[in-house]
């Protein structure tokens, strides 16, 4: 059986990338990505290393894969669930304040895998464009449509702003995810939520 044109071996299996996937990510927010090694991934995964380049090519291969699942995962979570459903202005800012400080949490707990991904979103084009992509049309677009695209903007700047701030730029200072959130949900709502 063979792969690829050249290679010998059983084609990848679904199941094993998954398990790799997902043992990468535990490991790059326990330890960070240069402390963690493929060799103990593979391990976590139960695997081999050799399987885990046959699936990624690459450490930055799979830090990349690992990205990306875990931001599929996090635009299809229920806190999203909102970007999409019609509701009045108060249950809007009652959802923008839940959903803030659901996000801030977070991040505060894998402070990592923001600053993964930030850095990735910079040193990669081809990886900033397929999240692009991704968040358009499952974050961003819906949104809009339901608040205008100037307000989802400006909706976004607020919270990837205290996201990234609490987590990454300034974790030492006194947050207070809920307490905040709940000020940047009033906040934005002065810009009157339609």
């Amino acid at each position: 059986m063979t792969t690829e044109p050249g290679k010998r071996g059983r084609p990848p299996s679904p199941e094993k990338r998954e398990a790799i996937v997902a043992a990468a990510l535990e490991a790059f927010a326990r330890q960070g990505v240069d402390a963690a090694t493929t060799r103990e991934i593979a391990a976590a995964a139960g695997t081999t290393e050799r399987t885990l380049f046959k699936h990624f090519g690459s450490k930055q291969g799979l830090v990349q894969a690992a990205l990306a699942a875990a931001v599929r995962v996090t635009f299809r979570q229920p806190a999203f669930d909102g970007l999409r459903e019609d509701m009045s202005a108060g249950d809007f800012v009652a959802w923008h304040r839940d959903f803030l400080a659901e996000r801030a949490q977070a991040a505060a707990r894998s402070p990592e895998m923001i600053r993964l991904l930030l850095a990735e979103i910079l040193r990669d084009a081809g990886f900033r464009e397929s999240l692009k992509a991704a968040w358009m049309s499952d974050v961003f677009t819906p949104l809009a449509r339901r608040i205008g695209r100037l307000r989802a903007s400006a909706f976004f700047s607020l919270n990837l702003g205290y996201i990234i701030t609490s987590a990454v730029l300034a974790p030492e200072g006194a947050w207070a995810p809920e307490a905040d959130a709940a000020e940047i949900a009033g906040l934005f709502a002065t810009l009157g939520v339609p």
